[in-house]
């Protein structure tokens, strides 16, 4: 990216603010100095339907030094600092907890106050959702496939069938690398999952495929991949460097020949709905 010039441009106006500093000279006092503020490393936490940790931080812009109290207003989300602090700044671990809740959405909010009380509450909000699990649901015969991040090659397919509603699955001898984690049905048999009108999911979800790192030498077993297949009026496939799924025509290829010499697993089970 070229800089931008010391006059006006038409493409970059009259330049960039700083917003730390814009926010450090917005809270100035009359004396020069700048008064406390908390800072969020996000206003939104969405653990969708199986994450089931997160983590958020918490910062002080200012010179003044205050003590911060984290509180959530659900019984169902819980809030904890890995290694706790004083203060009460720093990183934050988010649990949820879905047992004992019905099939729905949910949400909760995380409240951030200061014992200050000039520096405004801030607030998270939590997202989460409990599927349904249908004992009877069954899609057909699924594939679940280990993508490359750039999403142009899969390897490690197994062929999977429902047991009361759910499709377990174990990849075995996966090269060490990166992977995102996909299953889908294949209707048409043209080697290519996740087309229109065919099921597809995701690890953790469809919009977000996580990316997971597979090295037998750091972890001889990867478990809890679980997520929810479901069918879908388009395709999909990641790009490199995307946060979510783009989605087009071809779906995702299916290698169905078997992997090389490697050494990892990773384990678990789809969900299906429908």
């Amino acid at each position: 990216m070229r800089p931008a010039p010391l006059d006006r441009d038409d493409e970059f106006g009259w330049g960039i603010i700083n917003a730390r500093k814009a926010v450090e000279t917005a809270l100035a006092s009359g004396d020069g100095t700048a008064g406390p503020a908390l800072s969020l490393s996000t206003g939104t936490l969405n653990f969708q339907v199986f994450t089931r940790e997160l983590e958020f931080t918490v910062d002080l812009l200012g010179d003044e030094p205050v003590n911060v109290t984290v509180t959530t207003d659900e019984p169902w989300v819980n809030a904890t600092q890995p290694t706790p602090t004083a203060d009460g700044l720093g990183q934050y671990r988010v649990n949820v907890e879905r047992a004992g809740l019905t099939p729905d959405r949910y949400s909760a909010t995380i409240t951030i106050d200061a014992d200050d009380p000039a520096v405004l509450t801030r607030t998270i909000s939590v997202l989460m959702e409990v599927a349904s699990t249908d004992v009877d649901a069954d899609a057909g015969q699924h594939y679940v496939i280990l993508v490359d991040p750039e999403g142009e090659e899969s390897l490690s397919a197994q062929i999977v069938t429902a047991v009361n509603g759910e499709y377990t699955f174990s990849l075995r001898d996966v090269p060490p690398g990166e992977y995102r984690l996909f299953a889908g049905t294949d209707l048409d048999n043209d080697n290519f999952i996740c087309d229109g009108g065919e099921a597809c999911g995701a690890f953790p979800s469809l919009s977000s495929p996580a990316i997971i790192s597979v090295d037998a030498r750091q972890q001889a077993e990867l478990s809890e991949q679980d997520f929810v297949s479901e069918f879908r009026t388009t395709a999909t496939t990641t790009a490199a460097g995307a946060s979510a799924a783009d989605f087009r025509d071809d779906g995702l290829r299916v290698s169905k020949a078997p992997a090389g010499e490697t050494d990892d697993a990773t384990t678990e089970r789809v969900h299906e709905q429908r």
